[in-house]
């Protein structure tokens, strides 16, 4: 009598539910893939070591309607094992296995100066778009963009220094050359998610494909308006709502999920209930609305009217009320008066611009020449992480009526770059506190 074998999936695959009744098996090293229906699935889901393949087959199979043998069962197993998919051992062995489809329990990290949680990188300046509100005042055509071999550098570092969220930034992120690989890379050395922000134009059947092949499971594509009329307008480019609709199926046929951005301005906020109507029922996995900040090209005149913000926000309170469970995707931000809303910027979270810069956030590329942490051109991400402003801003909480009040721990000073917008020096409190300005209701750069 032979040996058993306990089958196990390889540390390189990722086993993810494609729909209800298929998985996807990809390799993230070689980007083999292969479709499994609902009792492959199954199958792979059992192979941790633990379970010999005697004992996966018998637990299976005493599932009646599943209608599958022992013998199909070891088949199908030798098949994944000689196709690279599952490895085996000799002995049991107890793994805790690990896929990039693992959700992070990452609150509690967000605001912790001793840990860095997510690093943002925008590996190219370049853009396909001519956006009137572009927080980067990206330039339409050859922008900076990063040599890949420092590329792997800087999110190794900020892996060592304890991220493990990657977000990959523009321009137009799918311009850059080496996307695939970067995203591969990350997922290989332990990033439990990358997220990929984009204006998803430029997104086809393929490279949707590709994407999920490489560990991708969701993407936030930034959107402006669901008349293709006023997309194309604001985006500058004719016929790019069509792009974008079709990257819009695409991403969605194949599993990954999609996180709707639309920025909210007084150009497109009149039609906004109508857009929310359309995409929840196209099914968008998610809808966050978020209020125009004056930075990049955005000036202060795109900021809709306080009353328009507040019948719109009033309208979104109504469709949660009536309707919890279908709008539970939506959500509405805005800054006003008031309290201070908590941001892990230049905390537990950095933003890289392209040229190198490293600063709290993406809305920060116009003042990154002001006031930055350093550049990974010039410096290492640890060097900057424990020395120099980077150390300072992350402790940076030295105002006395900050440090008297009890929200402290919840909003750590505000934001701070609501400071700059409003020309006071870095370090100071930010002005949406009402304890510092005064002012207990209003939107803020508007009242």
């Amino acid at each position: 009598m032979t040996s058993s074998i306990y089958p196990i999936i390889s540390p390189k695959a990722s086993l993810s539910l494609l729909r209800e009744d298929a998985y996807l098996i990809t390799n993230i090293e070689t980007f083999k893939t292969k479709i499994l229906n609902k009792y492959q699935g199954m199958i792979i889901s059992e192979c941790t070591g633990k379970n010999s393949i005697e004992e996966i087959s018998y637990q299976l199979v005493q599932n009646e309607s599943l209608k599958i043998t022992e013998e199909s069962v070891r088949k199908f197993v030798f098949k994944m094992i000689k196709l690279g998919f599952l490895h085996w051992s000799p002995v049991k062995v107890k793994l805790e296995i690990s896929t990039p489809n693992k959700q992070l329990n990452q609150q509690k990290d967000y605001f912790n100066p001793d840990k860095l949680h997510t690093v943002t990188i925008s590996v190219t300046e370049t853009c396909c778009m001519k956006c009137a509100h572009c927080s980067q005042s990206a330039p339409f055509g050859k922008g900076n963009e990063f040599q890949y071999d420092h590329l792997v550098k800087i999110v190794t570092e900020a892996y060592e220094l304890g991220a493990r969220y990657l977000g990959i930034f523009g321009g137009e992120p799918l311009l850059y050359p080496y996307l695939e690989d970067i995203v591969s890379y990350a997922y290989r050395i332990g990033y439990m998610n990358v997220i990929i922000f984009t204006k998803g134009t430029l997104i086809n059947f393929e490279k949707a494909k590709k994407m999920r092949s490489i560990g991708v499971t969701e993407i936030q594509v930034s959107c402006d308006s669901h008349i293709p009329e006023q997309y194309d307008k604001i985006v500058g480019q004719n016929g790019a709502f069509e792009d974008f609709y079709k990257a819009i199926y695409y991403l969605m046929s194949v599993g990954i999920k999609v996180k709707l951005k639309v920025v909210v301005t007084k150009t497109n906020i009149n039609f906004m209930p109508e857009l929310i109507d359309y995409f929840t029922n196209l099914n968008i996995d998610c809808i966050n609305l978020e209020v125009v900040v004056p930075v990049g090209r955005a000036d202060f005149e795109l900021i809709p009217a306080t009353n328009e913000i507040h019948e719109l926000d009033d309208h979104i309170k109504r469709l949660k009320e009536s309707n919890e469970d279908k709008y539970r995707h939506l959500s509405f931000k805005y800054m006003e008066y008031g309290k201070p809303k908590s941001c892990s910027g230049g905390i537990g979270s950095i933003m890289i611009f392209a040229d190198g810069t490293v600063a709290p956030c993406d809305k920060w590329y116009s003042y990154r020449k002001s006031f930055n942490f350093g550049n990974v051109y010039k410096s290492t991400l640890k060097d900057i992480w424990y020395n120099g402003n980077y150390y300072t801003f992350r402790n940076l909480i030295d105002n006395p009526v900050c440090n008297e009040c009890n929200d402290l721990f919840y909003c750590r000073g505000g934001c701070q770059l609501n400071t700059i917008i409003f020309g006071r020096e870095l370090g100071e409190p930010d002005l949406a506190c009402s304890k510092i300005s005064g002012k207990h209701s209003g939107i803020l750069f508007k009242d």
